[in-house]
């Protein structure tokens, strides 16, 4: 039986793993729209037909600032750089597993980031009718997260 450090460093390895697979979805979708970008001819690996294509999607105006922000707006980097920076803020955060104050904040960045891959899916399915992988792993991480981010709040 665990103790309730032991349970916690287990879910703080959970949370480190999920960190990590997203990271590694933000770089690849990242690296995936600027080789786009810069080759058109480039097909990458999630492209898997004309309905599923992560290409298309990453590369649409809805993968820039979530499609919200004017083309000159700070905010209107690739949504993957904010994904990787959510990623990387979580994994941060989740070192510090016995403080309350980051367990709320951890808590408030999982909604928002859960509320993002929401418009960001609808958007997907409805807008672009398309299928993206990587963006549908992604979501599938953030959503997979935030039970645990907010289980730790309660130690």
């Amino acid at each position: 039986m665990l103790t309730s450090d032991g349970f916690i460093v287990c879910l703080s390895t959970d949370v480190t793993m999920l960190c990590l697979v997203g990271i590694s979805l933000s770089l690849y979708a990242f690296y995936v729209e600027t080789r786009v970008t810069k080759d058109r001819s480039y097909r990458a690996a999630c492209d898997i037909s004309e309905r599923m294509s992560c290409s298309r999607v990453l590369t649409s105006r809805w993968g820039r600032g979530f499609g919200l922000f004017p083309d000159d707006s700070p905010l209107n980097l690739p949504d993957s750089l904010f994904g990787f920076m959510f990623y990387c803020l979580s994994l941060i955060l989740n070192r510090s597993y016995t403080s309350k104050l980051i367990a709320r904040l951890r808590v408030i960045l999982s909604i928002m980031t859960n509320l993002g891959s929401v418009y960001l899916s609808y958007i997907l399915y409805f807008v672009l009718h398309d299928v993206c992988i990587v963006c549908c792993g992604m979501y599938v991480q953030t959503e997979t997260q935030e039970p645990v981010d907010i289980y730790t709040l309660s130690f």
